[in-house]
């Protein structure tokens, strides 16, 4: 079994949020997570991306809870960190409640998280890819060496970052970091129809149809 935890997104229609990617007001209605960026995305004016401001944007979604602040209660997970609803007290809880569950084959520490994995700090580093592989050897340590463990990137993700005629490989050292088994690539054929023809002379054949 492979634990995917799923970040969902709750902004409503008729919101009047600011649209980080616009500069205009309301946000998209239940939108996609690769669509979480700084404050204001990255080539809208004002935005800190290519700074220090940015690596602090990211570091305030992570969040400071520790693995320490959690413990193994009978089945229930026990939480005694600071009071925010923070990245890695997402993925630090579900971490403890499947070993509480008695571990899973494989777990994932995020998934599409496109417009965040892009942030740029200052020197051109990645913030958000600091902290996935961060939290993956935290996660390591909670499961121990049996449970694989990666992060599943969105297709337009995982092969690197064009922006101004460069390419970042900005994923590479994520894939690298030896608590990360392999990489991971989401792939939702949401358009292909299975289905199954029987030959005259054989077993029953899958036939894919877009």
């Amino acid at each position: 079994m492979t634990f995917y935890p799923f970040l969902l997104m709750e902004q409503l229609a008729d919101n009047s949020l600011p649209n980080p990617w616009t500069g205009e007001t309301g946000q998209p209605p239940l939108p996609w997570r690769g669509r979480i960026t700084l404050n204001k995305a990255p080539g809208q004016p004002g935005s800190t991306d290519r700074t220090a401001a940015a690596a602090a944007e990211v570091a305030n979604f992570f969040g400071s809870v520790q693995p320490a602040h959690f413990a193994i209660v009978g089945e229930a997970v026990a939480y005694s960190g600071p009071v925010e609803w923070s990245y890695r007290r997402f993925i630090l809880h579900y971490a403890h409640l499947c070993k509480a569950a008695g571990g899973v084959a494989a777990f994932c520490v995020g998934s599409e998280m496109r417009g965040l994995s892009q942030i740029r700090a200052a020197g051109d580093s990645f913030p958000t890819v600091a902290a996935l592989r961060q939290l993956a050897s935290e996660v390591r340590a909670i499961l121990g060496a049996e449970t694989k463990i990666s992060y599943a990137a969105d297709w337009s993700e995982y092969f690197g970052y064009h922006i101004e005629d460069n390419v970042y490989f900005h994923l590479d050292p994520l894939w690298a970091d030896p608590a990360i088994d392999f990489i991971g690539i989401d792939n939702c054929l949401s358009s292909v129809l299975l289905s199954f023809t029987r030959s005259n002379h054989g077993p029953q054949v899958p036939v894919f149809r877009s």
